[in-house]
């Protein structure tokens, strides 16, 4: 029953009870008199209370919360949800469009009774809030029809990847054909189609010269260098930086109607014509750019580009934080900023085939572990899988199991605390306990479903790792309850390690003992190598910038001496 007047700003709160779930969830709205440029959502960490404010009228494309989405979010109701689960917090972090696939996991998880988290009902209805303000009518429709709203119980979920809206008769046809829709329905497909036709009928002149590519080659010349700025398209062909606000508007409908290959492409093409022109990217409107741009690699499944763009716009907001000439991006807008990449780089660290390296080296960089500990510590679970999944000690451990330990009074779940009782306390029976709960959570959480097993063959190995250094022999029955093996499994997965050189150890058969290393105070020779040579790359640096400042100094000697010289002669 909330009525949208005018565009303004959208204040989003919630209310936590004791044990951190979700109890109900509050709108505000206030009047912005705000200029119309990039904005970010505002909010702000607390253990008890968190506040979000979003520009409804000013963010551009993904960043674009309007009052319908705030609805959507706080139609995630929880019921019978588990203690641990993110989707309700990181959801808040993401675009609309990023939350369907969310929701369509839980979707699933909702048909399982003994993995119910929300109600079926309640996440489709998430679900069309989602696209209510997009272009997505037709989508819409299907999601209303297939669930049947009219039913307490969902037959199957919808469909996962929402088709790019259809052309304008066919969507005049479905007016006609569907039956028992909504009347609201019905309007949005006409605005869907009135927003369209008037976002391609003002951006025609730049569609039709991006598409024409032998024009594009002429206007860069015979050697193709010639850079195509705004000033070449107006003196050449009578494109005014108007007429590229009408093609960035084209863009963001054509990103709306669910066609993220198309708005990526306008996207490249409007940043390589203003970067060309000058802006910098700490500029409102390449921020706006790079922020589309990287949601549409991502909901293309885009991740080498994806991966490309995280790094683009991390780099731009470090510009934009440094740039004195832009007072509307702040230290708070900054640390915001930053959230929101973290969250919408969850998406590629857990696709890409080197993103858990990446999600160490990018969530633990200082300015982003600032962000986490003070905005989201709930990151932590992301980077303690990452960590455990990654075969190997990673040179960054000890650093991120200190934070895990400090940040345990705004964040701790059976994933970091399964850390924290393996290498903090040595409390190996919590460490077991703890990992069975892990599992369970695991297969809950949509980005890290599908990396359970990796996690879980991981943890073993981080307890059998803390066994061997402490410990010379370890019982094989023992060793079987700890890992949660069976005692042929467990045997079979310590033959794999000494086989794969991984483990300096040999296995007494008549005793059932596993008797580990042979080398000097049972280390073996590859552990003694590891450990004299893993500092040996910082080593190696350092050596050669001092030989780098030596010949400097040495030069600078040389010139002072020739000078002296001259001077005298």
């Amino acid at each position: 029953g909330f009525q949208k007047k005018k565009p303004g700003r959208v204040r989003l709160s919630w209310s936590c009870q004791e044990n951190g779930q979700l109890e109900n969830f509050k709108l505000h709205c206030a009047e912005s008199d705000g200029p119309d440029q990039l904005d970010f959502p505002r909010f702000a960490a607390r253990e008890r209370r968190r506040t979000l404010i979003a520009s409804a009228s000013n963010l551009a494309f993904s960043l674009e919360r309007d009052l319908d989405f705030a609805s959507r979010v706080r139609d995630l109701t929880m019921e019978g949800a588990r203690k641990h689960d993110l989707a309700s917090t990181v959801t808040q972090y993401m675009d609309g469009h990023m939350s369907l696939p969310i929701l369509d996991f839980l979707m699933v998880s909702a048909l399982d009774v003994d993995q119910e988290i929300y109600s079926p009902e309640s996440l489709v209805r998430a679900k069309l809030e989602c696209v209510k303000s997009s272009n997505m009518a037709e989508y819409a429709l299907s999601i209303y029809q297939d669930a049947g709203l009219e039913h307490k119980r969902i037959p199957h979920p919808p469909p996962s990847t929402p088709p790019p809206i259809p052309p304008k008769t066919q969507l005049a046809h479905t007016l006609t054909t569907r039956k028992q829709v909504p009347e609201r329905m019905d309007n949005e497909l006409d605005a869907a189609i009135e927003r369209i036709d008037s976002a391609e009928s003002k951006a025609e002149k730049v569609i039709q010269f991006f598409d024409n590519a032998e024009r594009i080659a002429e206007l860069r010349g015979e050697d193709g260098e010639r850079a195509i700025t705004p000033s070449l398209l107006e003196r050449e062909e009578g494109i005014t930086r108007e007429d590229l606000d009408t093609y960035y508007q084209w863009g963001k409908q054509t990103y709306e109607s669910g066609d993220y290959a198309g708005a990526s492409g306008v996207l490249f093409n409007l940043e390589g014509v203003l970067r060309a022109g000058g802006m910098v990217p700490s500029n409102p409107k390449m921020l706006s750019i790079l922020w589309g741009k990287l949601a549409a690699t991502i909901l293309n499944s885009d991740w080498d580009a994806a991966l490309v763009e995280v790094k683009a716009l991390a780099s731009a907001i470090s510009s934009a934080a440094g740039d004195k000439d832009n007072p509307n991006f702040g230290a708070v807008q900054v640390l915001q900023a930053r959230s929101w990449l973290l969250h919408w780089s969850l998406f590629v660290c857990f696709n890409h085939a080197d993103g858990r390296n990446f999600l160490i080296e990018f969530f633990m960089s200082p300015e982003n572990l600032q962000a986490v500990q003070n905005n989201c510590p709930w990151l932590l679970r992301y980077i303690t899988v990452a960590l455990v999944m990654i075969i190997g000690r990673h040179r960054n451990f000890n650093d991120i199991l200190k934070i895990i330990t400090q940040e345990r009074h705004a964040y701790s779940d059976p994933i970091t605390e399964f850390l924290e009782c393996l290498r903090v306390d040595f409390d190996f029976e919590g460490a077991q306990k703890k990992l069975k709960a892990c599992e369970e959570i695991l297969r809950m959480d949509y980005f890290l479903s599908e990396a359970t097993e990796a996690f879980m063959s991981g943890a073993r190995m981080f307890i059998f790792e803390t066994f061997c250094r402490i410990h010379h022999t370890l019982d094989m029955s023992m060793l079987a309850d700890r890992l949660a093996y069976s005692p042929t499994e467990a045997e079979k997965f310590i033959v794999d390690l000494i086989r794969g050189s991984k483990l300096d150890a040999r296995i007494d058969s008549a005793k059932n003992y596993v008797v580990i290393g042979s080398g000097k105070n049972g280390v073996g020779v590859h552990a003694r190598v590891q450990e004299r040579t893993k500092d040996l790359a910082a080593r190696s640096m350092a050596l050669s910038q001092t030989l780098k400042q030596m010949e400097a100094k040495e030069e600078r000697d040389r010139k002072r001496r020739i000078l002296a010289a001259m001077d005298e002669y």
